[in-house]
């Protein structure tokens, strides 16, 4: 089992972001509208189905407490979590849980450890927030059918937060199963080691959907289909602050496969070591008709066609059809594609008409299949660093580890040839949440800026996070208030 090593201290600039941005939704919705976040890549499109106006008149319900790990439904005092959405669903008292109410319900669990589940959760019908403890506090442990499901609904709003999801598998979406129309956010959690016969090994969502994700990590999960840690169709997927490691599909996308979207964005995200034995090592995207972006992010050491059987390109990226895809600000170096015959498309391939529009400042290790987009040089014309085969180029980055923020990163090492060389007027932080003093930009003295002296990649080397508060030795003057805590007063 692999898990992301996270700070346990609750005080970390994740956190910090977080709770704004919840009192900015929540206040959204008293209004009778939901607000994006200030740190979304993008305002949600207000255009018909779209539009959040199903939320006017609305507001959030009552809070619904999860106060025991067990997964029963038994009239035995204690409010389980799979008692609570019933709750929330119906409006109602249902056993030991208080009734929900109004547009949003939020469920809250309160005690720290771990819920095994025996079967698939309670469908969630209703705008619904999944409030945890933290990742290392609120683990749900899947059953063979699954974890999550919630039902299509006109942009009803279903939020999960600070909660781990693991050991699902279903035929499709193994930790979380949306219908069409949902509205999808997931702040500061993690999924891992789930699994789906067809597609989306954690996360499946078709149609009309919303899906924003941040600060959250993705690892280990598989799909025997697309998508083997998400499959998403006909909507807009969102991702930023992020990291996806470890994730396998047998179809398109070890880590995303994203068809037929009307929106997608990858801001300040890692991909790192996905495989697919098909096209797109850690992304596939085909047919996005409108808005496609990737930006100040990192993609390394993911595999395209992993059982080289000759089907299969582009070991970071492949774009099957898609609109233009504008690049900027980012890391592809040291992905591969196994195929031992016809060309071997390393880092992307594109499949007409999609095509790659390079905003510059991108280090791309190996342009094979891109050389028109990508022409040699360091930097060429265009403010890219582009390598070949015969000689590519190496970011010099460390290892994925935790260094700090919500999810583990690589970080420049203090001879990469990518600090300072970048451009990132609209990122006010790296991936991490770590500035410079105010801009995420760090100036680093030996290093001579290219444009405004931002790193190229979803981390800053030398950023630095807010200081961490220390919890004072002696709480209310000297005494702490508990018998299991030293403090000057004998029990």
């Amino acid at each position: 089992m692999r898990r992301a090593k996270r700070p346990e201290v609750a005080t970390a600039p994740e956190r910090e972001r977080g709770d704004r941005d919840r009192e900015r939704a929540r206040a959204g919705i008293r209004r009778g509208q939901w607000v994006a976040p200030r740190s979304w890549p993008f305002v949600v499109w207000a255009t018909g189905w779209l539009a959040l106006t199903a939320l006017a008149g609305g507001a959030l319900g009552d809070v619904i407490q999860v106060d025991t790990l067990s997964d029963l439904e038994a009239a035995d005092g204690e409010c389980s979590l799979r008692e609570a959405i019933v709750a929330a669903n119906d409006d109602a008292a249902y056993l030991d849980c208080p009734a929900g109410g109004g547009f949003v319900d939020e469920i809250e669990l309160t005690v720290p450890g771990t819920i095994t589940l025996g079967s698939l959760l309670p469908e969630i019908t209703g705008g619904t927030v999944l409030r945890g403890l933290g990742i290392d506090h609120s683990i749900i442990v899947g059953s063979t059918s699954g974890i999550l499901e919630c039902d299509g609904g006109d942009s009803e709003l279903l939020r999960l937060e600070d909660l781990r999801f693991t050991g699902g598998s279903a035929s499709e979406g193994g930790a979380l199963r949306a219908g069409g129309g949902r509205l999808v956010e997931i702040v500061r959690s993690q999924f891992d080691d789930n699994h789906a016969t067809s597609r989306g090994g954690a996360i499946s969502i078709p149609n009309l959907y919303q899906l924003y994700i941040q600060e959250t990590a993705f690892l280990g999960n598989t799909s025997g289909g697309i998508g083997g840690a998400i499959a998403t169709t006909n909507g807009i997927l969102e991702i930023s602050d992020s990291t996806f490691s470890g994730n396998e599909a047998t179809g398109n996308g070890g880590a995303v496969s994203s068809s037929s979207n009307f929106q997608l964005a990858v801001v300040r995200s890692t991909f790192h070591d996905n495989r697919s034995a098909s096209s797109g090592g850690a992304i596939s995207a085909g047919s996005v008709i409108a808005d496609f972006v990737l930006r100040s992010s990192t993609l390394t050491g993911n595999v395209a066609d992993s059982d080289a059987d000759g089907i299969g390109d582009g070991g970071a990226l492949a774009l099957l059809g898609s609109e233009p895809l504008a690049l900027t600000n980012s890391v592809i170096a040291g992905n591969d594609d196994l195929g031992l015959t016809g060309t071997v498309c390393r880092n992307l391939a594109i499949a007409s008409p999609g095509s790659i529009e390079s905003e510059g400042f991108n280090w791309i290790s190996d342009h094979a299949c891109v050389e028109s987009e990508f022409p040699l040089g360091f930097p060429n014309i265009g403010n890219d660093f582009v390598g070949s085969g015969a000689a590519p180029l190496d970011p010099q980055l460390g290892p994925l580890a935790q260094n700090g923020g919500a999810t583990e990163t690589r970080l420049p090492l203090a001879a990469s040839p990518v600090i300072d060389q970048g451009s990132c007027p609209l990122d006010d932080a790296d991936q991490r949440g770590f500035t410079g003093g105010g801009t995420r930009v760090v100036d680093i003295a030996t290093a001579p800026d290219l444009d405004d002296g931002c790193d190229i990649g979803s981390t800053e080397f030398g950023a630095t996070g807010p200081p961490v508060p220390e919890t004072p030795l002696f709480a209310d003057d000297f005494e702490s208030g508990t018998t299991e805590a030293w403090s000057s007063v004998s029990p």
